[in-house]
Formats: C-alpha cells, sequence, structure tokens
C-alpha cells in the first residue's frame, strides 16, 4: 500500500471533513478521505460509459479546446456545464476550425454536450484533466 499525504486547502472542505469524522461516528478523517475517493472514483467510472456516446475525434477536440481550462470552483463549474460553455465560446471565437480539425460534426457535438449529465460532466472534466496531467499531445493527425 502506497501512502501519500495530502493537503486540503478549501477551508469549506475541512470543515465538512471534521464535521462528518468525528468520534461520535466511528469515523477517522483518514477513513472519511478514503470513503469520499472510492465514491469518487465509482462516480467516474459510471459516468465514463456516458463518454461511450463520444468519439475519440469528438474527446480529442475538447481536451483541445480546455487546454489550460481550470475546472474551479467546481461546483459553478457543474452547474452551467462548462466545457459545453467551452465549445459554444469556441464556436463563437473561431467558427468550425477546430470541428473541421478535428473532422466532427460540432452540432452534433453540441447536441451530446447539452444531453450529458452532472456524473457525465464529472467523468468528461476528470478525462481532460488526466489527458493533459499526463503530458499528451493533441495534433489531430493521425
Amino acid at each position: 500500500m502506497t501512502n501519500i499525504t495530502a493537503q486540503i486547502k478549501n477551508p469549506a472542505t475541512t470543515k465538512q471533513i471534521e464535521e462528518r469524522s468525528s468520534d461520535k461516528y466511528g469515523s477517522t478523517n483518514n477513513g472519511l478521505i478514503n470513503t469520499i475517493l472510492d465514491r469518487y472514483f465509482d462516480i467516474i467510472k459510471v459516468g465514463t460509459r456516458e463518454l461511450r456516446e463520444f468519439t475519440d475525434a469528438e474527446k480529442n477536440l475538447l481536451c483541445d479546446i480546455c487546454n489550460g481550462t481550470m475546472f474551479e470552483p467546481f461546483g459553478l463549474i457543474l452547474e452551467n456545464n462548462a466545457i459545453l460553455m467551452q465549445f459554444e465560446d469556441t464556436l463563437d471565437l473561431y467558427g468550425n476550425q477546430f470541428a473541421e480539425k478535428w473532422e466532427i460534426d460540432g452540432d452534433e457535438l453540441k447536441t451530446k454536450l447539452e444531453n450529458l449529465s452532472k456524473i457525465g460532466q464529472i467523468a468528461l472534466i476528470d478525462y481532460i484533466e488526466k489527458f493533459w496531467n499526463t503530458n499528451a499531445e493533441v495534433s489531430g493527425e493521425e
């Protein structure tokens, strides 16, 4: 087992953990954090099923246009379907340039993003962040 030490920087998150991990409930901070992470990864697993509707080219386009995007504060990002907003902003600024680059139907992708559940959005954000955190390249060329 790998021992990872992490620091929680958001005071609201720290408060929620402290409220839920008191001895009154028989749980510790570490135990609660492990439970939260297990639940998060289960949510990602469920949401990833929705991403099967997206082609590789569509996912690459979304990674491309979200390069450098900070998905914070997460609640606000999720509430407003930030990836859809990013895609619409890209269309406003660049027209169909990215859709043509990735050889996708922009209207079809927009519909898929509009129909994505909150859990699907979380999985897509996780996919995009994982993509950029592994230093992958998006070239549009096969």
